[in-house]
């Protein structure tokens, strides 16, 4: 499951990229890198919540994806609906899926 292209795209990424839920949740399921980025430092967190995939968001923090407040915090929030307050709190707060 830790197959990187040559550009850091995994499975992982580009599912979440592309809104593919089934697919992360089963790579979570089996064991997937939360924390992978690809060559321009995006995670499967920031990709899916830049896209405002609240479900992929919230099963990868389930999953135990970490939260970087600066970055991927006001993404989380905006995705998650939830008004930007307070940045510091964990994801599992955030959504609930």
């Amino acid at each position: 499951m830790g197959g990187q292209h040559e550009h850091g795209s995994t499975a992982l990424l580009l599912a979440s990229k592309y809104g593919n839920f089934k697919v992360v949740q089963h790579l979570i399921r089996y064991g997937a890198n939360l924390e992978v980025v690809d060559a321009q430092r995006r995670s499967a967190l920031f990709m899916a919540a830049s896209k405002g995939y609240k479900d992929i968001v919230a099963a990868l923090c389930n999953g135990g994806a970490r939260i970087n407040t600066q970055v991927h915090a006001p993404l989380v929030f905006i995705a998650c609906g939830v008004a930007v307050h307070n940045v510091t709190r964990t994801c599992a707060v955030l959504c609930h899926a």
